[in-house]
């Protein structure tokens, strides 16, 4: 009788063994098999490009949010609203008015616009640099701000009198002097 205990002790232990070490392995298996993080995020659909098909109204809110952020902290910037001028046709957030010219530098940000008249195809600020709204002008675009850029917009580490850079498929462009500059930003094709 005892050696038939022992016999069913042993067996049991054997079995509860062997089921745990079964599963310690499937668990094993079952992590090794799943994929890394970092692949999971390479299958994400694509998303938008930042500043792609993006309409007046939308810049001019994001545009107007960082104005209010940087105002806040005591940094103004130049107001921007959409106007036309209909004598050429142009568009703009942004013009120096006639009275103020011997009163202060001038400044214009002019816009293109795509054929549905909403989206915006590329902007240009031309006059006295304004790193402050030329800063804001870029970032309300929506795309991912670095110090590469922000060294380019200062004019640091550049001995050249034209930067171009591509950033989240918006391409931006400057040149001028110290004291006449010209920012181009240009949005990518539609989707």
């Amino acid at each position: 009788m005892k050696r038939k205990l022992l016999t069913a002790l042993t067996c049991s232990a054997l079995l509860m063994g062997m089921a745990a070490c079964s599963s310690n392995e499937k668990t094993t298996t079952e992590s090794k098999s799943s994929e890394p993080t970092y692949k999971k995020e390479e299958t994400k659909p694509k998303e938008k490009l930042a500043f792609q098909d993006m309409t007046t109204d939308q810049y001019l809110k994001n545009y107007n949010k960082i104005k209010d952020e940087l105002a806040g902290q005591g940094i103004q910037v130049l107001p921007f609203n959409l106007e036309l001028e209909e004598s050429t046709n142009t568009h703009r957030f942004y013009y120096t008015k006639e009275e103020d010219y011997a009163k202060t530098d001038t400044k214009w940000v002019s816009v293109s616009l795509r054929r549905d008249g909403k989206t915006i195809d590329s902007m240009l600020y031309n006059g006295a640099p304004d790193l402050n709204t030329i800063k804001a002008m870029i970032k309300a675009t929506g795309l991912t701000w670095s110090d590469k850029l922000d060294k380019m917009v200062e004019g640091k580490d550049s001995s050249k009198d034209s930067e171009n850079i591509t950033v989240d498929g918006v391409r931006i462009s400057i040149f001028g002097s110290p004291t006449d500059i010209n920012v181009s930003i240009d949005a990518p094709p539609s989707a």
